[in-house]
Parts: C-alpha cells; sequence; structure tokens
C-alpha cells in the first residue's frame, strides 16, 4: 500500500490564516455545524456521525475519487493560541509528518459549514475508553508507550511538539496498531485547556507559561504510561499545584519490568533539564526494556492479564501532628522534608536507581507554602507619590538578600514587578511564578522620616503569614531592608534549610541621590533600545559620581558603555576608547565589592564580546554564578555568552529555560532561547520564543531582529522586510535588506542596501557584512569581512559557530581554519 499522500505545501497554512480571523465560539455553548449525513462535501460523501467534542465534529465519508473510507473533520472556530505566522509553519510542517504511529492527513479546505480536514479512517478505540476498564498490563503499556514515543521521536526530529498529548489522543486501531492524534492541531486553535482531562498532562512549564520544547512531550508521555500501569494519574487535579512544586510523582514498581519505574520517574522531573532530552531518547530506553526477541505483550492492548504495579507513596502522619508541633515547626519539617526529598530523587534518577521512599512530615499537609516568594514593588503612599523607585528599590534589595538564602525560591525581578499594583491578584501570581508566597508592602516618605509596611501572604488562599511595619529616618533604609529580610527569613523558617539571609551591605550607598539614579540607569538599561541605552549610561554615570565607591553602579555602567559607545560608534578608534572605559568600569566593580555576582558577569560579557577570551570569560561567569545562582540575568548571559560561543547548545539551552524559569516574564530569557534555537535550526521555537519576547515588550531591538532571520531562514523574504522594518538599528535594517532584496530577485535594491552598510558601517559592523554575503553565496568576500571582523575585535565574531547566516560557510576549509585561529572548537 503506498503511503498516505501530505496536504500541498501551504495548504493548512491558508486554512489557519483564514481561521485567524473567525470569532472565536464559547466552549460552553452548543456548536452543530450545517453539515448532515447523506450531503456531499466537495468530493466527500458524508455517511455518518462518528463523534464531537471542543475541537469540532467528525464524519465517517467517502472518498469519491480514491474510493476509500475516510474521517471528515469539521473543525471549531477557536482563538488562536499563538501567533498567525508561526502557525503557518507549524501547520506546513505538521502536514508533511508521514509515520505508521501517526494519523495521516489527506487533505484540509474549507466548505460553507467551516474548515475541514480529511483524515485516514481508523476503527478501534481511544486510550481513554481503554482506560476506563482499568490499568494496562506493564508489558502492554509498555508497547503502547513504545508505538506513542515512535510517533514522537519522527516529529521531534523534524521540530514539530504536539504539546497535548493525552489518552484521547491516542487511538488503539483493531488491526493492532496504534496512532497519534491530533499532532499540533490542538495547540495551533487554543483548544489545550479546554478539555478537562487536558491539564492532567501539562508539563510544569506550560502551567508557568516557560517555553516548551520536546521534553514537554517527554512529560506528558510520562503521565501516559503512568497512568497506564498504576489506573491513576501521578499528580492530582489541583489547577497545577501539584505538577509545579517541587514534590516528584509517587515512585513505580514494576517488578516484571524493574528498569520501567525510573524511566517514569526521569520523564517526570519537573525541570526539563533533568527528563529525556526528547521522545528519540525514550524509545532507545523503552527498547532497551524489551525482550531479546522484541515481544514486549503478555496480552493485547485490551486485556487485563499481566504483571502487578506498586506505588510507593509517601508516609502521611496523623493530622494531630500539627497540634503537636505548632504551625511554625511544622512548616519548618515541611520545609526540611520537601528539600530533602527532592535532593535524594534526582541523586537515585541520575545514578540509575529507583528513588528511596521518603518518609516523614514532608507529606503532611499541602497547605503549607512551599519555600518560594515573589517580592512586588512597594507601593508609593508618599504625598507627592514621587517615590515609586525608591519602592521598586526596596524591594529589589529585598529580593537579593533572600536569593542568598539556600533552598529558597525567589521569582525573578521582571517577572515578579509585572503583578505591580495587583497584589489582590494572587491566583495569578501563583499560576505564573509558581510560588508559594508573596512579600508585598508599601512606602511612604515625609521629608527624612520613612515608614515601610510589609506583609507576606500565601498565594493559595491569602492567608497571611507575617507582618510588620518599619519606622525610620531615611538615612536609615538600609538597615530597613535587612531587617525586613531577616524577618522574611524567620517567617518561612528557611534557616533550618541551611541557609541564611545575607545582608545587602555591597548594594549600599551612603547616598540616597546616587541610589536613585542607580535605579533610574537600571530602568532605562531593561528597555532594550539604544536611546534608553545611552540614558541608562548617563543615570549610572551620575550614580558613580555622587558615590565613586557604589559597585553596583559602577557594573551597570559598563554593560551600558559598551553598547553606546564599544559596540559602535563615529570611528573604530572611538569604540576603542568605549570599550576600554567599559572594562574598566567592570574591573571598578568588582575591586569595590568581590562578592557581588553583577561585576563578574558584567567583565565576563565584555571578555566575551570584546577580546574573544573565552577562558577569562568563562571563569567570571562561573564566579557570578557561585555567588548568585538565581539570579536570571546571569544564567541566560551564561547561557548565550559563554556556552553558545563554544558550541555547546545544549547546556546553554539548559541556563536560559533555567532563566525563563526564575524570571518568567522578562523577555531577556526568551530573547536567548530564541537566538539559541535559532542556532541550533529550530525555527518554530525561535519564532515562539521571540513573540514571547515582543508579549512582554513590545518596542525592543532583540526580539525583532530574530524574526526577521526565522522569516529568512522559513523562504520568507517579504516577511523579512516587515518584520525588520520594527528595528531602530539602521546597520540590522541595512543587513537584512540586503539579503532578502536578493532572495527576492531584486539585485539592484539589494546591492544598494549592502554598498550603503558597508559605506555607513563597515568599520562597526564588518561581522554584518560577511554574514550578508555568505547568505548571498559570496563566500570569498565573506571571509575577507570575517578577517577584517577578527582584525578589529567585532564582538559579532563570538557567534561564529551560532549565526545561521554563515552555515554555507563550514565546509569550507577557511571556517575550520578561523575557529582554530579563534582557540574555539573546531566542529
Amino acid at each position: 500500500m503506498a503511503p498516505p499522500t501530505a496536504p500541498e505545501p501551504g495548504s493548512l497554512s491558508a486554512l489557519l490564516a483564514d481561521l485567524a480571523h473567525v470569532p472565536e465560539a464559547r466552549p460552553d455553548e452548543a456548536w452543530v455545524p450545517a453539515l448532515r449525513p447523506g450531503d456531499q462535501v466537495g468530493g466527500y460523501q458524508l455517511r455518518s456521525e462518528l463523534g464531537r467534542g471542543s475541537f469540532g465534529v467528525v464524519f465517517e465519508a467517502r472518498d469519491v475519487a480514491q474510493q476509500r473510507p475516510v474521517a471528515f473533520k469539521v473543525v471549531r472556530p477557536g482563538k488562536m493560541a499563538v501567533g498567525e505566522a508561526q502557525l503557518q509553519h507549524e501547520a506546513d510542517t505538521i502536514g508533511r509528518l508521514c509515520h505508521p504511529n501517526l494519523v495521516a492527513l489527506h487533505e484540509v479546505g474549507r466548505c460553507h459549514a467551516g474548515p475541514y480536514l480529511v483524515l485516514e479512517l481508523l476503527r478501534g478505540a481511544t486510550l481513554k475508553a481503554r482506560l476506563a476498564e482499568g490499568p494496562i498490563p506493564p508489558a502492554d503499556a509498555l508497547r503502547v508507550a513504545l508505538d506513542v514515543a515512535r510517533g514522537l521521536a519522527h516529529a521531534h526530529g523534524r521540530g514539530v511538539v504536539h504539546r497535548d498529548l493525552k489518552p484521547s489522543n491516542v487511538f488503539l486501531c483493531d488491526d493492532g496498531t496504534l496512532r497519534v492524534l491530533d499532532f499540533g492541531l490542538a495547540h495551533a486553535f487554543g483548544r489545550r485547556r479546554i478539555d478537562g482531562g487536558t491539564p492532567d498532562f501539562m508539563a510544569p512549564e506550560q502551567w508557568r507559561g516557560a517555553p516548551e520544547d520536546e521534553r514537554t512531550d517527554v512529560f506528558a508521555l510520562g503521565v501516559l504510561l503512568y497512568r497506564m500501569l498504576a489506573g491513576e494519574l501521578p499528580f492530582p487535579d489541583d489547577g497545577g499545584r501539584s505538577a509545579t512544586s517541587a514534590r516528584p510523582a509517587p515512585r513505580l514498581e514494576v517488578p516484571d519490568l524493574p528498569g520501567l519505574g525510573p524511566l517514569v520517574a526521569a520523564a517526570l522531573e519537573k525541570d526539563p533539564v533533568d527528563r529525556p532530552r526528547d521522545a528519540g531518547a525514550v524509545v532507545e530506553a523503552l527498547e532497551a526494556l524489551r525482550g531479546a526477541d522484541g515481544s514486549t505483550a503478555s496480552s493485547s492492548a485490551t486485556g487485563t492479564s499481566g504483571g502487578s504495579v506498586r506505588i510507593r507513596r509517601r508516609a502521611r502522619r496523623r493530622v494531630t501532628l500539627a497540634a503537636a508541633l505548632g504551625a511554625g515547626a511544622l512548616l519548618a519539617l515541611l520545609l526540611v522534608g520537601a528539600t530533602l526529598a527532592v535532593r535524594q530523587r534526582r541523586e537515585a534518577v541520575l545514578a540509575g536507581a529507583a528513588p528511596a521512599a521518603a518518609d516523614g512530615p514532608a507529606a503532611a499537609g499541602e497547605a503549607a507554602p512551599p519555600p518560594s516568594v515573589a517580592v512586588l514593588p512597594f507601593e508609593d503612599l508618599s504625598p507627592a507619590h514621587d517615590q515609586e523607585h525608591f519602592g521598586e528599590g526596596l524591594a529589589e534589595e529585598i529580593m537579593n538578600a533572600l536569593a542568598q538564602t539556600e533552598g529558597l525560591k525567589v521569582a525573578g525581578r521582571l517577572s515578579s514587578f509585572r503583578f505591580r499594583g495587583r497584589g489582590s491578584d494572587l491566583s495569578a501570581i501563583q499560576r505564573q511564578l509558581g510560588v508559594g508566597a508573596v512579600l508585598q508592602g508599601s512606602v511612604r516618605i515625609d521629608g527624612n522620616h520613612v515608614r515601610v509596611a510589609a506583609q507576606l501572604v500565601k498565594t493559595s488562599d491569602g492567608y497571611q503569614l507575617w507582618n510588620q511595619t518599619f519606622d525610620r529616618e531615611l538615612t536609615g533604609v538600609f538597615a530597613v531592608q535587612d531587617q525586613i529580610a531577616a524577618a522574611v527569613v524567620e517567617a518561612l523558617k528557611v534557616k533550618l534549610l541551611g541557609g541564611r539571609a545575607r545582608a545587602t551591605r555591597e548594594l549600599r550607598t551612603a547616598s540616597p541621590a546616587a541610589y536613585s539614579q542607580f535605579l533610574l540607569g537600571r530602568s532605562y538599561q531593561r528597555k532594550d533600545t539604544t536611546p534608553n541605552l545611552a540614558l541608562a549610561e548617563q543615570a549610572y554615570q551620575r550614580a558613580v559620581d555622587l558615590d565613586p565607591s557604589y559597585a553596583p553602579a559602577w557594573a551597570g555602567l559598563a554593560i551600558a558603555t559598551f553598547w553606546v559607545r564599544g559596540n559602535s560608534g563615529p570611528t573604530r578608534e572611538a569604540m576603542t576608547r568605549g570599550q576600554a572605559r567599559a572594562l574598566a568600569a567592570a574591573e571598578r566593580a568588582i575591586a569595590l565589592a568581590p562578592d557581588l555576582a553583577d561585576g563578574y558577569a558584567a567583565r565576563a560579557f565584555l571578555r566575551f564580546s570584546m577580546h574573544r577570551d573565552w577562558a577569562g570569560a568563562q571563569a567570571d561567569m562561573d564566579r557570578a554564578l557561585a555567588l548568585n545562582p538565581s539570579d536570571a540575568d546571569v544564567q541566560w548571559s551564561y547561557g548565550l555568552h559563554v556556552l553558545g560561543p563554544l558550541g555547546r547548545v545544549g547546556p546553554a539551552l539548559a541556563a536560559a529555560r533555567r532563566a525563563s524559569e526564575l524570571d518568567p516574564l522578562s523577555p531577556s530569557p526568551w530573547n536567548a532561547l530564541a537566538w539559541l534555537y535559532l542556532s541550533s535550526g529550530q525555527l518554530a521555537l525561535a519564532r515562539h520564543t521571540a513573540l514571547r519576547s515582543l508579549e512582554l515588550l513590545p518596542v525592543q531591538e532583540t526580539a525583532v531582529i530574530d524574526l526577521a532571520y526565522v522569516d529568512l531562514l522559513e523562504g520568507k523574504p517579504a516577511a523579512a522586510l516587515t518584520s525588520i522594518a520594527r528595528s531602530l538599528d539602521p546597520i540590522f535594517r541595512l543587513q537584512f535588506a540586503s539579503m532578502a532584496r536578493h532572495d527576492l530577485g531584486q539585485p539592484r535594491e539589494a546591492a544598494a542596501a549592502l554598498a550603503a552598510l558597508v559605506k555607513d558601517h563597515g568599520h562597526e559592523a564588518p561581522f554584518q557584512i560577511a554574514a550578508a554575503h555568505a547568505w548571498r553565496g559570496e563566500v570569498d568576500l565573506a571571509f575577507t569581512w570575517l578577517d577584517r571582523a577578527v582584525a578589529v575585535n567585532d564582538g559579532g565574531i563570538g557567534d561564529l559557530k551560532l549565526d545561521p547566516l554563515l552555515r554555507s560557510l563550514r565546509a569550507d576549509p577557511r571556517y575550520r581554519a578561523l575557529l582554530e585561529r579563534l582557540k574555539l572548537p573546531v566542529d
């Protein structure tokens, strides 16, 4: 039998583009398409209705031309979950998937009743229906999981992630085969949360809004396998609280297949980095568990006989223990037990053994807040309402102190500050940041007097855990910060985790005016446009003029000065002077505060960008991570500026993902992810993360440049021109015009853009000029400009192994020679 024919390229994209403009139907409304059995739609004769759900109505139909039965699915209109441009790319990719374990998509189109899909007709039942009969024998569950994993692996190898794997999307055919349904389409049409059962299979990163990749499907496959074996779900239906908490799933013991339990545990790891990398890795592990003859089943997948499965749950204390210990002591024991259990379980999985069961009061009550907190900006109640920046600074100082406490998760600054003025929206904070408590308060400055009120509340129920008011003279504000941080730590009992809040001495200045300018510079710096960076440099400079011993301001000045003066300028000599000033500022920050991570992180970036000192950059970044591992900015910078340039894209992505979980509402980790996804050819994920960054910060440079890259690499030069038009940077506007116009067959316009780029920016952008020549197939000119980029220390040369525009050069011997010259690992 010939393999099924994929839809024509672009047909599914056209369908999705059309659907993007269809009003959403409410999920709770009945929806009936204007079609009935007996109707004919194009070349398809509808015979009978097979079923309906949130996604649409399915008919059995007859393909008149091919003389074969098919499934005709009329799609219910719905709100698009992601951008239309991303959907079009994903849809075309999905339409080209062809694997024995994926349902075949024959055709897409639109009729008077709405959009429709034509798929192969399957006979049998869904895995959901089979699970209603009870647990599946281990050998049969292994076979089902293996078939599902094989289908996922085929898609993962082509950059497609399902994102909505669940029992109703797994079909057990009467002939013994298996198909995965609705691959990628539920995500596209925004249906993920309509089906009440779907959230049970969502990974922690989906609940938190963090990046999704192949390991998101691995988690869902772990839930699926757990459900088949145990007859129940690993996490309760509690709105994602259990899935996002530190507490692992109960451990499975499968005597007939002793390696299966640890594999399920690994797939269900809360941190994506700890899971198998993709479905291909799961296939390898599952195949290793099969017998030498390849047999896995002792009975059919529709039977009920087979081996046994044991669920090892945590021992639970009686409720009277809480009364005997008291709330404070019980909370302390809860936190200690949870932390030890997570550590023991990770060590066991890494060792390839089943984790030991954890006894004790760690499971005594889910009501206790987990060891995690978000610090919101303190509300300005001053008479003139002109102290908003002071309230932000106070919150940030407390956040920095709490971040030094071992075992305490502190949400990132930008993510927490997104909830400014929304302190009562505790459920949203819990859902999006995954924290168990919120510190919020107010500050009132009247003359030289400051009053700070702070309270700590649980996100689950709004219960107040602690509150206190501080009245001080303004000159004693830093003592107030220490007292508040210490009080919060005491309230959470995190000292018993082996950590202690560290005083924020290295962040202090005797000058309130210097402190105000520092906060102003920080605010401008995070807006990611050239004009704002210039304002940031000015504010930082005023701060160090007011207090030359203020280390954080020197670290901020180092980064801002590089971007304003060292990365661009009227002449190469002016840029060299700017780079020297930037490095001197970073060195000053380190000399003034050797225990401050900011100075080392700044110097690491400068060593990477200016001098190609890979070893020095890594040493500095390692030091910054050791000093402040909870700093999201340090994490993504480590991935983007140290690991990525060395070609270690996997660990670099892991660091950027870690940053996105620490500070999920900050655009910077998403930008780092977008570039790393671009470099590894994962264009759909690159677009997704760049669009996410733009949602968080609509006016910026980085994300729009990344989108232009994706457009160009996807063969959409006109779209690339539209994307890059949003950039204010003339270098990238000219670079992409020279490449996109070339691809559009407009040689005169392309040549003019490239000539302008060389004339106006040849001294500051040789790397971008080299990349443009490489994309246009002008290899010799590309290497000429790369040599020039090396000679003038162009910061772009650090992306030699990452920039996808240079892929055509990698087979050339000059590329290898260039890597060796730069002391970069050879591919």
